[in-house]
């Protein structure tokens, strides 16, 4: 069966679907056999996967990839991330006699691919099973520090708010009375004369009372009989206010 790189390996589903049929001769594997009558194999961890093969035309060629990830796989130097399509792959790569396990691929000798990911970081913590040594030695940690620092810059960060500072509410002005400005408009200046009046009532009232107590002028019989003009305080009074 001839097959392009692209095609050698299923999308990751089929994969997952087969998840519990664990081979019995090699622990922490599956195998099965495609409806395209290729056969296939997945590393696996519990239930998550780590790598994929890709398609082998008959089981004695599976179970030589098998044997090259057992070979390959605790060699940190042999893991490479590759990004495509916007998201990432570690690959696993053979070397000497596993250049040709496809059997159809003779240039290249990759042996697994993972699942597709969505940055370096997942691919380091779907590898600390294996020890975080060797986690950080397969994906350096300059190459996830960089992606780290990629993921944090596409962060936007909140901005710091300002401090509230609360302004009292101004205090309610009372409406103006009625009249009020009636009252601040009255001129006072009038007033006046009716404030000089009042002592003038008070020292009219008390000459009318004197004027009771004024005694009758008696004139003695040989007094010589001469008219005088005697002013009276009530005379007196009245020709002030004749003058005011």
């Amino acid at each position: 069966m001839i097959t392009q790189r692209d095609d050698d390996y299923l999308i990751c589903k089929e994969y997952q679907a087969r998840i519990d049929q664990k081979s019995s001769e090699y622990p922490g594997f599956i195998t099965f056999q495609h409806t395209n009558g290729n056969h296939y194999f997945a590393w696996v961890n519990g239930d998550e996967i780590i790598m994929r093969s890709e398609a082998y035309p008959d089981e004695e060629r599976m179970v030589r990839g098998i044997k090259a990830i057992l070979k390959n796989k605790d060699i940190p130097q042999r893991y490479k991330v590759e990004e495509a399509h916007g998201v990432y792959f570690l690959l696993l790569f053979g070397g000497g006699d596993h250049q040709e396990h496809t059997g159809n691929m003779e240039s290249h000798n990759e042996i697994g691919r993972s699942c597709p990911k969505k940055s370096r970081e997942e691919i380091l913590a779907m590898l600390m099973f294996n020890g975080a040594d060797f986690a950080k030695a397969a994906v350096p940690m300059a190459a996830a520090a960089a992606g780290l620092a990629a993921a944090v810059s596409l962060v936007e960060m909140p901005k710091a708010e300002a401090p509230k500072v609360e302004i009292p509410a101004a205090a309610a002005v009372p409406p103006p009375v009625a009249g009020a400005a009636t009252t601040s408009a009255f001129n006072w200046k009038w007033l006046l004369p009716l404030l000089l009046l009042i002592p003038i009532f008070f020292w009219w009232k008390s000459c009318n009372n004197k004027k009771e107590e004024v005694p009758t002028a008696i004139v003695p019989a040989n007094t010589p009989d001469t008219t005088t003009a005697v002013t009276t305080p009530t005379t007196l009074h009245r020709q002030l206010l004749i003058v005011i």
